[in-house]
């Protein structure tokens, strides 16, 4: 990246490199290299070509990585989700079990009592 600093406006400035920079470090790479991986040789690729495909692999990669990172994040939603839901059970639970009670002791007390003769 090129960066520069613009005396006018008193702030650095900066230029992405250009794409005819990677094509031109591909097709000035031409001769053939040998690469080793676990102990089997890859030949017949040039350093271009090389370049090319560690390129790749990296994109791949950072794809994955951003790819395990949203999925974990729905994840972790779904969760924080589902916790708010239970607590929310939970109180409507204990709000019914108090309904509850304070209903059989409202029957207690209006149930007529029995006077055996």
């Amino acid at each position: 990246m090129t960066c520069w600093r613009d005396v006018g406006v008193g702030a650095n400035r900066c230029k992405a490199p250009e794409p005819r920079l990677a094509v031109g470090a591909v097709l000035a790479n031409t001769s053939a290299s040998t690469v080793s991986l676990f102990n089997h040789s890859i030949t017949g690729f040039t350093h271009g070509q090389l370049l090319v495909i560690a390129a790749g692999l990296g994109l791949l990669g950072a794809l994955l990585l951003v790819a395990a990172w949203s999925w974990s994040g729905a994840r972790r939603a779904k969760r924080r989700e589902q916790r708010a839901a239970q607590r929310d059970l939970q109180g409507k639970i204990a709000e019914l079990q108090r309904e509850n009670a304070n209903l059989r002791q409202e029957l207690e007390r209006t149930r007529p009592v029995e006077t055996h003769a």
